[in-house]
């Protein structure tokens, strides 16, 4: 009987610690994400660089 007892104990255990590690978390009014500026740059298209140069002397 004891034995019993022992594992559904850690069965409990298990099972709260399940929970509070899935549990959906709220943010504190201090760390809520505020808008951002769209103007960010991160999807900007993507430009050229400057072409290679082909007037460099030879490394003889």
């Amino acid at each position: 009987m004891s034995t019993a007892l022992i594992v559904l104990g850690l069965l409990i255990v298990a099972a709260v610690v399940v929970y509070f590690a899935t549990r959906k978390k709220t943010a504190a009014p201090a760390e809520r994400v505020l808008p951002q500026d769209g103007d960010t740059g991160w999807n900007d298209p993507v430009t050229p660089g400057q072409p290679a140069r082909t007037d460099l002397p030879n490394k003889d």
